[in-house]
């Protein structure tokens, strides 16, 4: 018997069911240790924040602080590149992040809007 760990079986062992193949056990694959580490629970207002912009944009929102290039929010928060850039094009349009080239990247940061949003403050006119 074959035993075969994968990422993507998620519960428990699962053999198939073609009895002309050789006889496999595909296994729970644990992910690396710390592999999930870097993903936070929301907070009070990132949960809030999350129910109104969606709990992705929320987190893009969130890591932010600093300037940091679409690959870079990507590896972060574990996305695709493709939906990292629709993610803070979203929150460009939106006015709560800005974003400048610098050589062949593009850095996004927080504007003060999006501060004061995740940080539940509201906007004095």
């Amino acid at each position: 018997m074959h035993l075969i760990p994968s990422f993507f079986c998620t519960r428990w062992p699962v053999t198939p069911a073609d009895p002309g193949l050789p006889p496999v056990l595909v296994l729970p694959l644990a992910p690396a240790p710390g592999w999930l580490d870097r993903v936070r629970p929301p907070s009070g207002t990132l949960d809030s924040l999350g129910r109104l912009l969606g709990h992705t944009r929320a987190q893009v929102l969130d890591v932010l602080d600093r300037p940091m290039s679409t690959g870079g929010i990507a590896a972060q928060l574990f996305l695709a590149p493709a939906s990292a850039s629709r993610h803070t094009a979203v929150l460009r349009e939106a006015g709560l992040i800005s974003s400048h080239r610098r050589r062949h990247e593009v850095l996004h940061r927080r504007t003060s809007l999006g501060e004061a949003l995740l940080n539940g403050e509201p906007r004095t006119a």
